[in-house]
């Protein structure tokens, strides 16, 4: 420990058996209760920016292996024996630090992963991979047109063509995500192009549904009441359903649905609810191919 010489030595290097029998700590506490006279250890040194063994998170420094013999001593050739082993032993030992961190890393991508909505797709569009993540989202957002096989919704896949077909020319072309409202939540729908891996990845995630309300209506230069009535209007109400949700007569309701028409250019409420959708970046990449 003195000399940092790492290489094999041995109790009689430096102490005489009677010496050795003298020692209350080293024989009659240890030595002797296991039955060995003579030990030889080396010193297989661990640098501190070395990887931890066995998920510990303190740092080795130095591994010890210690060798015992109950009577015979330890010859010279033990010793050279286990000096040439010595640096094959420091190697396993790093090969074995580096496959431990590497399967502590894998274990945690695999754990993140199921925690992500996540599905990987071939270069032609096909499902490789599908976290139960992903799976749960696609039955709750699409489950009465989703048979729940091990493929996409129809409308997803329709999507997901498009966008790649518009992307085989351009992978630096940016589409904004696939948005799909339901209740008090929103699937949003993300897709990355993985050239290196010639793959595809669709990243879902579910957010609070406050992508499509009266208030976002109004940043497309509607009035407070005309995206009042055009957010009711998509939800399917009636005119005369929107204009007791508003407090106000039929005719008004009309006359509002007269004025965003002339704005979004378009004739129907559809057509000014798609309008709306399309501007807000919702269903535009679907729009487009339709």
């Amino acid at each position: 420990m003195e000399t940092h010489d790492a290489s094999a030595h041995k109790i009689s290097d430096f102490l005489s058996r009677a010496e050795l029998h003298q020692l209350e700590g080293l024989y009659h506490g240890f030595l002797r209760l296991v039955d060995a006279e003579e030990q030889m250890i080396v010193v297989l040194p661990i640098a501190s920016t070395e990887i931890p063994f066995q998920n510990t998170t303190d740092t080795v420094t130095d591994i010890v292996i210690a060798l015992h013999r109950p009577k015979q001593n330890f010859s010279e050739r033990d010793r050279l024996v286990l000096n040439l082993l010595r640096p094959h032993l420091l190697q396993a030992y790093k090969n074995a630090s580096v496959f431990s961190q590497m399967q502590q890393e894998l274990t945690q991508l695999h754990r993140m992963k199921e925690q992500l909505g996540m599905i990987t797709l071939s270069i032609n569009g096909n499902v490789q991979t599908m976290t139960q993540k992903a799976w749960a989202m696609l039955t709750h957002y699409f489950q009465d047109s989703w048979t729940q096989g091990f493929h996409l919704p129809e409308l997803l896949q329709h999507w997901v063509k498009y966008q790649i077909s518009s992307t085989r020319n351009d992978v630096t072309q940016l589409h904004p995500p696939l948005q799909i409202a339901q209740e008090t939540k929103c699937l949003i729908v993300r897709l990355i192009c993985d050239r290196p891996q010639e793959q595809y990845v669709l990243m879902l995630e579910e957010q609070p549904s406050n992508w499509f309300s009266p208030k976002v209506l109004e940043m497309l230069g509607l009035t407070k009441r005309e995206a009042e009535v055009l957010f009711w209007g998509a939800n399917d109400k009636s005119t005369k359903e929107i204009a007791s949700i508003l407090g106000c007569r039929e005719k008004t309701v009309e006359k509002h649905f007269e004025h965003i028409y002339e704005k979004f250019g378009v004739q129907t409420r559809m057509a000014a609810t798609m309008k709306a959708l399309s501007n807000l970046g919702i269903i535009h990449s679907i729009n487009s191919q339709i």
